[in-house]
């Protein structure tokens, strides 16, 4: 789970989980502290990313999607999202 609160993919909360899954702990990602988490996206996933989260709030709907990151060691991590933009 988390929150962005602005259209400059900053994460204001990330759960614990997040952790396992990159390797990186909310501290380090919430604020972009040490590394932001829309940049460990591979670069076709950030523009599919981008593109689905602009059209669900776009049209008020909620959104699903399947996409790639990288770990803090390399490693590519495939991700299943959902959710719903409140604002």
């Amino acid at each position: 789970m988390y929150r962005s609160k602005d259209n400059a993919w900053v994460l204001s909360f990330i759960s614990e989980p997040i952790k396992r899954i990159t390797g990186f702990s909310p501290d380090e990602l919430i604020g972009n502290k040490e590394i932001s988490y829309f940049n460990l996206l591979t670069d076709e996933s950030w523009r599919n990313y981008k593109n689905e989260i602009e059209q669900a709030i776009k049209k008020d709907r909620p959104y699903e999607i399947e996409y790639q990151i990288y770990d803090r060691d390399y490693q590519v991590r495939h991700i299943y999202e959902k959710g719903r933009c409140f604002y």
